[in-house]
């Protein structure tokens, strides 16, 4: 199996273990207003199977079609999501900030990526990939839940988001 970072586009930079960041993560955590969300030492635990990474300004985060070996949370910065129309030409679907994940859906149902997103400033980004996530499905399944029910929260809150952007158009 690949490393994480053979996985990841070449211009992002390793900072090193999720564990050092364990503060912030669980502060993006605590903000989807979960009632059973991980706790300060369940979060340190999942930052065990995460690292943290940079990406400057322009870098391609993910790439529609893709297979979706791994998904990121945003620490800081911004990023733009992007689909693909029937004219091969990228349509932005809306900005996103610190706390958002992306590729979620992909590591949960296997399929390729649904969107672009590229980084509009620097970022730095938490990266889980798919075999850490398997992982902690298999071997802590009652944290694995808790993981579902933020990828969900975050899915959820990006779906509603864009139902509010296409009925306004």
């Amino acid at each position: 199996m690949d490393s994480l970072s053979d996985m990841l586009p070449a211009d992002f930079e390793c900072l090193g273990s999720a564990t050092e960041f364990a503060d912030d993560i669980h502060e993006i955590f605590s903000n989807f207003g979960l009632v059973e969300g991980p706790d300060t030492s369940e979060t340190l635990l999942l930052c065990n199977f995460m690292m943290c990474y940079s990406a400057p300004r322009g870098a391609k985060l993910v790439q529609q079609g893709e297979a979706g070996n791994y998904m990121f949370f945003l620490l800081t910065g911004h990023a733009e999501l992007f689909i693909e129309n029937d004219r091969g030409q990228p349509v932005s679907i809306g900005t996103i900030g610190s706390g958002v994940s992306v590729g979620g859906m992909s590591m949960i149902d296997h399929k390729p990526r649904a969107v672009s997103c590229v980084a509009v400033e620097p970022v730095d980004l938490v990266v889980l990939s798919s075999q850490a996530f398997k992982d902690i499905m298999l071997t802590l399944p009652w944290l694995g839940n808790k993981l579902l029910m933020i990828l969900l929260h975050s899915v959820s809150a990006r779906l509603h988001a864009l139902q509010k952007q296409l009925a306004s158009q």
